[in-house]
């Protein structure tokens, strides 16, 4: 039997440019407000990564500990795929099949909180899809098919709600929440297919300012 060959790329060697791996386009591409397709920039990924027919990828940093670990079958990158900081803490997990992220793709912060989770079927998310802030409170947690989102319900870094919304044909509905930095309720504005039907407004003192009855 043939064992696939390990190849290593280092920063000081002459592959320097392919080493720039910016972990986090593994794990939060671009994405529009609200509604869009969930679209892992699979383009600008094979362009930082040596092009490779079968084996094993090593990225490594200068020290020597691994930066970014995955296997190659037929010219494209298959089963689990690992990326890790500077200080050896796991960035990125991420599955791959027939060149797309397919299974559970989990990302950390460098502190070693969670920062992502989402869920792939042949590069298209699907199902739940979970953001937290780096000091460990939930900031998002999102339904997805196909690639679209479907639901999403945020929070700020302190906890509190700021949207829980779902889209339908590109169109909003749901709630929207502000708060003071006292932690009391600003405002809460309530949409139907994107259009505003009821605005509340309160002072710090929890008393109404302003109310909009549409």
């Amino acid at each position: 039997m043939n064992k696939q060959p390990k190849v290593q790329y280092h920063q000081n060697s002459h592959q320097s440019k392919n080493d720039q791996v910016n972990e986090q386009i593994l794990s939060e591409p671009e994405k529009n407000k609200y509604a869009a397709e969930y679209a892992l920039p699979i383009d600008q990924l094979q362009q930082l990564i040596p092009a490779m027919k079968e084996g094993v990828l090593q990225l490594s940093y200068p020290d020597g500990k691994k930066k970014l670990q995955g296997n190659y079958k037929n010219g494209k990158p298959v089963g689990q795929w690992h990326s890790w900081y500077p200080n050896g803490r796991l960035a990125i997990e991420i599955s791959w099949k027939n060149g797309l992220p397919h299974g559970k793709t989990r990302s950390w912060y460098e502190n070693g909180h969670k920062r992502g989770e989402i869920y792939f079927v042949n590069g298209k998310a699907e199902g739940r899809w979970q953001r937290w802030y780096a000091n460990g409170q939930i900031k998002q947690d999102m339904t997805v098919h196909q690639g679209v989102v479907k639901t999403m319900t945020t929070w700020d870094n302190s906890g509190h709600l700021i949207s829980d919304v779902a889209i339908i044909d590109n169109k909003v509905s749901g709630v929207v929440l502000t708060w003071y930095d006292s932690g009391a309720k600003k405002s809460e504005s309530v949409f139907e297919k994107n259009e505003l039907v009821r605005k509340t407004e309160w002072d710090e003192d929890g008393l109404i300012v302003d109310l909009d009855d549409n």
